[in-house]
């Protein structure tokens, strides 16, 4: 399932933007969709993506977090994406793999406390206990918040969710996972500019971050409203992808170059 948002988030951006960015009307009329498609799962759902610190936090009090909505997850954000903002699907895939994660595991518990019962039923009840997504679970009771969720069967939940989720890729035209960007060869004069950059690299994402949190502050005090922020937002969206175009969708259009020519 979090393949195929994969996929169809990528096959989405390129219907939606196939060759020139600046398309003035199209893009604020496409811009005003993805807002108000924003506006009414934050009415309705509350926001999508589910927040992972909110899921964290769910965690720790409670032991569990709702999926109610997390196959909505792999729709709503998918379109969201479409907007050219520069925000890749790492959000939706990282909050979806834990809250599918907690509904494999309340099926687990489930299977677990009454398995005896359901094999004596056949294996047509095994199935149907298994494929049935919103029956036959447990949840996990809050009494059990500190301990841990892991145990063999869970880690062979994830190795197999890891490589189902390479072979849709893989199946599904995707790049490998494994990014080559080719052969190099490092002299000892390359190397002493190593630490340099490192120190550069690191000084310029402080200075980025400082600047990140100053720009919330000031549009947090300034504007109040949920669909304030939304038009400033679509506003600033709608001027990059006419004047700047390079920085939307993170730069993944352009990644081509860095995997082929970066050696020259």
């Amino acid at each position: 399932i979090l393949g195929g948002f994969y996929l169809l988030q990528g096959w989405l951006i390129e219907w939606v933007w196939p060759g020139s960015y600046f398309r003035p009307l199209f893009n604020a009329v496409w811009l005003g969709i993805v807002g108000t498609l924003i506006y009414w799962t934050q009415r309705t759902t509350g926001q999508l993506p589910k927040s992972l610190g909110l899921i964290r936090a769910d965690l720790r009090h409670v032991g569990t977090s709702s999926y109610k909505f997390v196959w909505l997850q792999m729709l709503i954000p998918a379109i969201m994406l479409t907007s050219g903002t520069s925000l890749g699907p790492e959000a939706t895939l990282v909050s979806s793999t834990v809250l599918y994660g907690l509904w494999i595991t309340d099926k687990m518990r489930y299977l677990e406390q009454h398995y005896a019962e359901i094999r004596s039923n056949g294996f047509m009840q095994l199935l149907r206990v298994c494929m049935t997504p919103h029956r036959y679970r447990t949840p996990r009771p809050a009494s059990a918040r500190h301990q841990s969720l892991w145990s063999p069967l869970t880690a062979a939940y994830l190795t197999i969710g890891i490589v189902c989720f390479y072979l849709t890729c893989k199946f599904g035209g995707e790049p490998s996972v494994i990014v080559y960007l080719g052969h190099s060869k490092w002299t000892a004069t390359d190397l002493v500019w190593l630490l340099p950059l490192v120190i550069i690299g690191w000084l310029t994402g402080r200075v980025y971050l400082k600047g990140m949190v100053l720009l919330r502050k000031v549009l947090t005090n300034r504007v109040r409203s949920n669909i304030g922020l939304l038009i400033v937002g679509a506003i600033a969206i709608y001027c990059a992808t006419l004047f700047a175009p390079a920085i939307n969708f993170s730069g993944m259009h352009n990644f081509h170059l860095l995997a082929t020519t970066w050696q020259s």
